[in-house]
């Protein structure tokens, strides 16, 4: 059974999201996409939220702040903003389901935040699964920038920020100054020691946004129970290559082996 829900964050914005549940759920998993898509993360999560349902595991997904049919705008997001995101989500999850815990599963912009939400709120979150997960926000939004000179934003992306209030990340990601800012001290790229809940990434080999190597580091720093599954050949979001049949169909095999593998590290056997 799915059903459309929402759920309003600490400042008020409204977020759109669709509960999938068996009848009698043993376990609950929040699931939050990256930047510029929305709930299904490219089709990825209703495959997982049915294969979890099966498996009498219920699930929460969110349209993020200014993604889909929610509240607010992309220009405005921080990771702060993200962190009450999910702050609202869990709780929302623990009033539909009567459990006190949730599984997270995170893809792309929100797999740092989900980490550092995990570390700081153990007694919530019981198990992780990190999709080709962004980990350090100052190296991909910041350094290497073309308006960044080393220390600061040049004078012409500061007139830009001034005239629009956000410089451009990609076409469908602005950066406003609270991100610019935040991404310096908010590190969840340092959290991996901390982390208790057994943690699950999963990455393709060939991904161009955001390296393997990124996952590779988390899963050395790791010491709670972890694993990595890193999905030979394939890119950002598991996306092919080209759109031939032949590729197209290796993307729906690595969707499905990102599924199974997920399924399986968010519903452990009974102690």
């Amino acid at each position: 059974m799915s059903v459309e829900v929402s759920v309003r964050t600490l400042d008020g914005t409204r977020l759109s999201g669709t509960f999938t549940t068996p009848e009698e759920p043993r376990r609950a998993v929040l699931m939050v996409h990256g930047a510029g898509v929305t709930r299904d993360e490219v089709g990825l999560y209703p495959l997982l939220a049915e294969a979890l349902a099966a498996a009498g595991v219920a699930s929460l997904r969110l349209d993020l702040p200014g993604h889909g049919t929610s509240g607010g705008r992309r220009a405005d997001l921080t990771l702060s903003g993200l962190l009450n995101a999910l702050d609202a989500a869990t709780a929302k999850v623990a009033a539909l389901t009567g459990l006190a815990r949730t599984g997270i599963v995170a893809a792309s912009l929100s797999g740092g935040v989900s980490a550092y939400f995990a570390a700081h709120r153990e007694e919530i979150v019981d198990r992780l699964v990190l999709l080709y997960p962004l980990l350090d926000y100052r190296r991909r939004f910041v350094f290497g920038k073309p308006w960044w000179t080393g220390t600061e934003v040049t004078g012409e992306a500061a007139e830009t920020l001034d005239r629009q209030g956000h410089v451009e990340h990609t076409p469908v990601f602005p950066l406003g100054r609270a991100m610019l800012n935040e991404v310096f001290w908010l590190r969840p790229d340092e959290v991996f020691r901390d982390l208790v809940a057994p943690t699950m990434l999963i990455h393709g080999s060939a991904d161009p946004t955001i390296p393997l190597a990124s996952s590779e580091k988390a899963a050395a720093d790791l010491t709670a129970e972890h694993e990595l599954v890193v999905l030979d050949g394939a890119g950002h979001g598991f996306s092919p290559a080209g759109d031939s049949p032949a590729e197209v169909a290796k993307s729906r095999e690595w969707t499905a082996a990102a599924v199974a593998v997920a399924t399986r590290w968010l519903t452990p056997p009974r102690p």
